[in-house]
C-alpha cells in the first residue's frame, strides 16, 4: 500500500482511527485515497449506530471554482493598425535622420520601430473576468449585464413589476446561455481538441499541482509576504544570489600567470590552462579553429518567418507579427547589426535584458526555494541566438557524446532508458547482476562558470575571435523579475546559462561533454543534467565497487568545475532485494527498491 500510494502520490484523507473492535487500539483501516488532496475539504468519520465497530468516513469534494479577482493586463490595439502605413512611417522617420537602414545604429532603430508602432497600435490596459468561459460571447456579457441592472432595480424598488422583469431576463440568461454552450461543443473542432498544448492547458490542473495558475504567488519570509512588489524583489534577489549561497569553491592553480592579465578572456584562458578538463580536451580533440561566419539578410528573414506568434515575448517588446509583417525591414536591419557584433565581438546590450518568472517545482508553494526561474528574452535575441546556434551546432555535433541525449535533434529521453535496460537485459541472460547510480546536482543550469565554459570552448576549437563572442554574450547580462505585472529593480547575473534561451541548454551540453572522457570506462544514462552511470558484474560486490569507483570520478569533476553534486540526494538501484551500504564520495546510502528516472519507475 506504501510504495502503491507513494507510486501514484496519493494521501489518505481520513486521519484519525475508524475501526474500534479493539477500544484499547483502535484501527485506521478505512481510507479515502486521492492525488488532489486540496480539492477536498472537512474530511472525517462519524458514528452512524449501524456498526458495532466501524464509522463511516466522508469527505466533501469542491466542485465550485474559486472565485478570482479580475486580471489586468497590457495589451496593444490593432483596430486602426494599417501595416502599410506603418512601414512608410518607418522609413521616413529613419530618412529624416539621414541615414539608410543598413546605417542607422541599431538601437536607435528599434527605438523609431517602437515610436512608430506605439502611435499605430498604442499600448492600452484592461481588467478581464479570471473566470471566464470559452463559450462566452458578447451577447451573454450584455445579457448578464442586463439582468444585474434589472436585479439591482428590483432590489431598489421591490414592485412586481419590477420582480417580473428581473425574473424574465434571468430565465432569458439561463436558456441563452444553455444554447451557447450546447452550441459551442458541437461545433467544436476536432484539431483543437486533439491538440497537445490546448488538451494540457485545459486537463492538466486536474493531474498535477505544478500546473500553472492566474493565483498570485505568496512567500513566508519571516511573515506572510502579499505584497507583488515586494514578492518581485524577493524572487530576484534569490535567483541573482543562489549560487553565491551555495558556497561552491572555485577552482585555483598557483602556478599561472593570470594576475598579470587585463582582458577578462585571455585571463580565463591562462587561469584554466592546467585544469584536469582543459588537459583532457586537448588531448583528445583535434579541431580546425572555428569562427563565426557574416550572415545574409535572407537567412535572418528565414529566422523571422520561423518564430512562432504564440511564444512568450518581453513586455512592451515589438510583438512577433509585426516582426514577421516586416521581415524584409526588419531583415536589413538585423543583418547589419549581427555582422557589425561579430566584427567588434560584442553581443547587443539590449538583448541581455531577461524577464524572469518564477516557475513553481514541488513542495511548499511558500517557499521560494521551490521556484525555477524561466527567462523571456526579447524576440530578435532568439533570432541571433538561433544563427549562432546554426552555425556552432555542426562543429560540436562530432564532439559531444554519443550518451549526451538532452537538447539536441534526434534524441529523446527514450535513448538513454532504452540503451540502459537493454544492456540490463542481456547481463540477465548471462547470469550477471548489475546497478545504477543516480546522482542529484544542485542548481546545475544556474552554477555554470562563464569563463571555465569559455575556456573550453576555446580548447574545443574556437578561435580567439570567436570566443570572446561567445564570452561577451554569457556577460555583464541582467534580468528582472515579473509577478503579474509587477517588475523587480534589475540584478546583474553573474552564472549560469539563460534558462529559456535557445543557446542555453546547447552551452550546457558543450560544458558537461568531457565529463565523459572521465568515464569512457562506464555506460552512462544521461539526459541534460541527470547522469546515471551503470554497470554489471559476476556478483553484488563488484556492482558495488565499480559504482563506488565511479561515484569518486564523478565527483572529482563537479568539484573541478565548480558544480556542487549531492551525495545524501543520491540513490542506487541493485538488482537485488537485499540491502547494501554504499559509499558515495564519503556518504554511506543504502540501496533503494524503486527510484525514478527520467520519469519512469524502475525497480530492483
Amino acid at each position: 500500500m506504501k510504495d502503491f500510494c507513494e507510486q501514484y502520490h496519493l494521501k489518505n484523507l481520513i486521519k484519525g482511527p475508524t475501526c474500534f473492535k479493539n477500544l484499547d487500539s483502535p484501527s485506521s483501516i478505512d481510507m479515502i485515497l486521492t492525488n488532489k488532496y486540496r480539492s477536498f475539504c472537512n474530511s472525517c468519520s462519524i458514528e452512524t449506530g449501524l456498526s458495532d465497530f466501524d464509522r463511516m468516513t466522508l469527505t466533501v469534494l469542491k466542485t465550485s471554482l474559486q472565485i478570482l479577482g479580475p486580471k489586468f493586463f497590457h495589451y496593444r490595439d490593432y483596430k486602426n493598425f494599417s501595416n502599410e502605413d506603418f512601414q512608410i512611417s518607418v522609413i521616413n522617420e529613419i530618412h529624416n535622420l539621414n541615414h539608410r537602414l543598413s546605417t542607422i545604429p541599431f538601437d536607435q532603430g528599434i527605438d523609431i520601430f517602437r515610436h512608430t508602432l506605439d502611435s499605430y497600435a498604442p499600448i492600452k490596459q484592461k481588467y478581464v473576468r479570471a473566470n471566464n468561459k470559452p463559450f462566452v460571447n458578447k451577447e451573454i456579457k450584455k445579457a448578464i449585464m442586463t439582468r444585474s441592472r434589472l436585479r439591482n432595480k428590483f432590489l431598489k424598488y421591490k414592485t412586481a413589476e419590477n420582480q417580473f422583469a428581473y425574473n424574465q431576463q434571468r430565465n432569458y440568461c439561463l436558456a441563452l446561455v444553455r444554447k451557447t454552450k450546447k452550441d459551442f461543443f458541437k461545433n467544436l473542432d476536432y484539431k483543437v481538441i486533439a491538440d497537445n498544448k490546448t488538451f494540457w492547458k485545459t486537463l492538466g490542473p486536474c493531474f498535477s499541482e505544478k500546473s500553472t495558475t492566474s493565483a498570485n504567488i505568496n512567500l513566508l519570509e519571516k511573515d506572510l509576504v502579499q505584497d507583488n512588489q515586494e514578492i518581485a524583489n524577493i524572487f530576484n534577489s534569490y535567483f541573482s544570489n543562489v549560487v553565491t549561497c551555495l558556497n561552491i569553491p572555485r577552482y585555483e592553480d598557483i602556478s599561472t600567470q593570470e594576475d598579470y592579465i587585463e582582458d577578462p578572456l585571455l585571463k580565463s584562458i591562462e587561469r584554466f590552462k592546467n585544469h584536469p578538463s582543459i588537459l583532457e580536451i586537448n588531448n583528445r580533440v583535434l579541431n580546425d579553429g572555428f569562427n563565426f561566419r557574416e550572415i545574409s539578410k535572407n537567412e535572418i528573414e528565414y529566422e523571422i518567418n520561423c518564430l512562432c506568434n504564440a511564444k512568450a515575448t518581453q513586455q512592451f517588446d515589438i510583438p512577433t507579427k509585426i516582426v514577421k509583417m516586416n521581415s524584409s525591414i526588419f531583415s536589413e536591419l538585423l543583418c547589419t547589426e549581427f555582422n557589425k557584433s561579430l566584427e567588434v565581438c560584442e553581443f547587443p546590450k539590449i538583448m541581455k535584458l531577461a524577464d524572469v518568472t518564477p516557475v513553481y517545482k514541488k513542495g511548499n508553494r511558500f517557499k521560494k526555494e521551490n521556484y525555477r526561474p524561466v527567462s523571456i528574452l526579447s524576440n530578435l535575441s532568439k533570432i541571433f541566438e538561433k544563427c549562432i546556434y546554426k552555425q556552432l551546432s555542426p562543429f560540436f555535433e562530432n564532439i559531444l557524446s554519443k550518451q549526451q541525449c538532452g537538447f539536441r535533434k534526434n534524441y529523446s529521453a527514450q535513448h538513454p532508458l532504452i540503451a540502459m535496460l537493454e544492456k540490463w537485459r542481456a547481463s540477465v541472460d548471462k547470469g550477471l547482476m548489475f546497478g545504477a547510480l543516480l546522482t542529484d546536482l544542485s542548481k546545475a543550469f544556474d552554477c555554470l562558470p562563464h569563463d571555465l565554459l569559455v575556456a573550453k570552448m576555446y580548447s574545443y576549437g574556437l578561435d580567439i575571435k570567436a570566443s570572446r563572442f561567445i564570452y561577451d554574450y554569457l556577460t555583464n547580462r541582467n534580468h528582472r523579475t515579473k509577478i503579474c505585472i509587477t517588475f523587480s529593480s534589475w540584478e546583474p547575473i553573474s552564472f549560469g546559462v539563460p534558462q529559456g534561451s535557445i543557446l542555453g541548454p546547447f552551452l550546457f551540453n558543450i560544458f558537461t561533454c568531457d565529463l565523459f572522457y572521465f568515464l569512457e570506462n562506464f555506460d552512462v544514462a544521461n539526459y541534460a543534467d541527470d547522469n546515471t552511470p551503470y554497470t554489471s558484474g559476476k556478483d553484488i560486490r563488484s556492482v558495488i565497487i565499480s559504482l563506488e569507483h565511479t561515484s569518486v570520478i564523478l565527483f572529482n569533476w563537479l568539484k573541478n568545475n565548480q558544480m556542487q553534486g549531492n551525495p545524501d540526494k543520491c540513490h542506487v538501484l541493485l538488482s537485488t532485494e537485499e540491502k547494501y551500504l554504499i559509499n558515495i564520495n564519503g556518504t554511506e546510502i543504502e540501496n533503494s527498491l524503486q527510484e525514478k528516472l527520467i520519469g519512469v519507475t524502475i525497480g530492483s
